[in-house]
C-alpha cells in the first residue's frame, strides 16, 4: 500500500547493501531519490546512480541533504539521536517501510544470540511444509529487495537487529520472536536497559490477532517496556519437548522456539523431526571443521558476545581450548572469563584486546597466553592440544580489530585448520609421496562428510 505520496523526495542515508536496495526500490516506485554516504562512491556506483538520475550527497552536507528530502531512510547503523527535531520528523526506518509495502504476513526474529540460526532453520522448516518463504533482513539479504521481488510467498521471515528495531513507529509482524537477552552493543546503546528497549520494539505495534513468542522469564520485563496486545506464547526450558530427536546443529531453546512457531501456525508437529533432519545452519556457527591427529576443531566465529561463547563451550562434551578475542562492543568480559574458569582447558587470547583478556585469565588462574594474530593464537592452541582435545574458535567479540566481518574470521580459521592438516600429511607421508588421510583420528570437513 505504501506510505509516501507520489513523487515524494526520498533520501537514502548510507549506500551499503540495504541502501542500494532501498535506492533501487524507490527509483522503481517513481520517487525522486537522493543518496548520502560518508565515503566517496566508486566510479561504478556513480554510474549506477547517474543512469537512474539519482543524486548523491556527501555526509558533510547533511543539512542540505535533509532540506532536499521529504523522507529519509537511514542505514540501521546510523545514530539519529544527534539530529534536530525537524530532521528526526523526516526519519522512516527500513522495517517500517518494509511493513508498509509487504503483501504477506511477517515472521520477525530478534534476540542477543541465535537470530541467524533460527531465521535460517525456520525458513527451511516452513519450506519443507510446502510454504513459500522469502527470508531476509539482518541475515544479509536486504528486506526491500524482498517486497520488490516478483516471487510469490506465504510468509516473509526476517532477522531483525536491535539497530533496525530501535526507531520503529509502525512495524507490526504477525509473529514476533524474542529468543533471549543478554548485554551487548553497549557501545551503541550506552546501557543494558536501552538495548533491551530496542529489542522490545519488536512487539510495540503488534495487533491482537498477532503472536508474540518469547521466554517465560522475559515476559514481565517486556511488559514494562511495551504493551503486549498479541497472543503470548512462552518458551520454557522445563517443557517436556526435548525428547524429540533433533539434530545437534543448534541449542535446545532454539528448537523449543521452532516447535512453538510450528504449533501456532497449525502445522502438523509429527513431521517436524523428519524435516529437521534435513536442516542446516549457515557456516561459522559451532561448525565442526575437522578432526586431525585426535584434535577436533570447531569454528564458532559467529559468537560475538559472551552468552554465545558460553553456550558453545557448554555444548561440547569436553573442556575445550578456547580462542578468545575480537572487540567487546562495550561489554565487560571479565565475568565471562570468571564463568569460563571451570569450563575450559585453556584460553588463547588474540587481537586488539588480548592483554586485558589475558590479565583476567591470570586473575582466575586459567592457563592462558596472548597473541596479536589469529594465526599465532591458532598454532599456540595446537601446540598444547593433546589427542582427544577440542580447539574452539568462539571469540565473544566482534571481528573488526583484525577482519572485515565474522565470516572472514571464520574463513581464516578454516584455512588454518587446512594448513595444519597439510602440514600433518607432509610430516607423516613418505618423502615424495602424497598421503591420503588414513588415520582414524584424521578427518576434514568435506572429506568425511563433517
Amino acid at each position: 500500500m505504501g506510505i509516501f505520496p507520489p513523487h515524494a523526495r526520498i533520501g537514502i542515508w548510507g549506500f551499503g547493501i540495504s541502501g542500494q536496495a532501498a535506492a533501487d526500490f524507490f527509483y522503481k516506485k517513481g520517487h525522486l531519490v537522493t543518496v548520502m554516504d560518508c565515503r566517496a562512491l566508486s566510479p561504478e556506483e556513480r554510474d549506477q546512480l547517474a543512469t537512474r538520475n539519482i543524486r548523491f550527497c556527501h555526509q558533510s552536507d547533511l543539512a542540505a541533504f535533509f532540506e532536499q528530502c521529504d523522507y529519509v531512510i537511514p542505514s540501521p547503523i546510523i545514530d539519529i539521536n544527534s539530529l534536530t527535531e525537524h530532521q528526526k520528523r523526516k526519519i522512516v526506518t527500513e522495517l517500517d517501510v518494509f511493513y508498509a509495502y509487504a503483501q504477506e504476513p511477517i515472521i520477525a526474529i530478534t534476540g542477543t544470540v541465535g537470530k541467524t540460526s533460527v531465521t535460517t532453520l525456520l525458513s527451511q522448516l516452513l519450506t519443507s511444509y510446502g510454504l513459500r518463504i522469502l527470508m531476509g533482513g539482518n541475515i544479509g539479504i536486504p528486506m526491500l529487495s524482498l517486497v520488490d521481488s516478483e516471487i510469490d510467498c506465504d510468509f516473509y521471515v526476517l532477522e531483525a537487529s536491535n539497530l533496525q528495531l530501535r526507531f520503529c513507529t509502525r512495524f507490526s509482524p504477525f509473529v514476533a520472536i524474542l529468543l533471549n537477552f543478554s548485554p551487548n552493543h553497549l557501545d551503541w546503546h550506552g546501557t543494558q536497559e536501552d538495548y533491551f528497549s530496542a529489542k522490545c520494539m519488536l512487539f510495540a505495534y503488534q495487533k491482537k490477532e498477532s503472536h508474540a513468542v518469547l521466554p517465560l522469564s522475559l515476559v514481565p520485563h517486556v511488559k514494562e517496556k511495551v504493551s503486549l496486545v498479541a497472543s503470548v506464547h512462552c518458551i520454557s526450558p522445563e517443557e517436556d519437548q526435548t525428547r524429540m530427536n533433533f539434530p545437534p546443529i543448534t541449542f535446545t531453546d532454539n528448537w523449543l522456539t521452532l516447535i512453538t512457531v510450528i504449533r501456532l501456525l497449525d502445522l502438523p508437529l509429527d513431521r517436524l523431526t523428519h524435516y529437521a533432519a534435513a536442516c542446516a545452519i549457515p557456516a561459522h556457527r559451532l561448525e565442526k571443521v575437522a578432526t586431525i591427529r585426535g584434535i577436533t576443531f570447531y569454528n564458532d566465529s559467529k559468537s560475538t558476545i559472551g552468552a554465545a561463547t558460553l553456550a558453545a563451550v557448554r555444548s561440547l562434551p569436553q573442556k575445550p581450548i578456547l580462542l578468545l578475542g575480537g572487540l567487546s562492543k562495550g561489554v565487560d568480559r571479565q565475568n565471562l572469563i570468571c564463568v569460563l574458569a571451570h569450563t575450559v582447558k585453556a584460553i588463547i587470547c588474540f587481537g586488539a584486546e588480548r592483554e586485558q583478556l589475558f590479565a583476567w585469565c591470570c586473575d582466575y588462574t586459567i592457563p592462558a597466553c596472548a597473541h596479536a594474530s589469529l594465526r599465532d593464537a591458532f598454532f599456540a592452541g595446537v601446540a598444547i592440544a593433546q589427542p582427544g582435545d577440542t580447539l574452539l574458535l568462539s571469540p565473544a567479540g566482534s571481528s573488526f580489530d583484525l577482519f572485515d566481518d565474522y565470516k572472514a574470521r571464520g574463513t581464516a580459521f578454516n584455512q588454518l585448520v587446512q594448513e595444519f592438516h597439510t602440514t600433518v600429511q607432509s610430516t607423516y607421508a613418505p618423502s615424495g609421496i602424497s598421503s591420503a588421510i588414513s588415520d582414524p583420528g584424521d578427518s576434514m570437513a568435506g572429506i568425511d562428510g563433517n
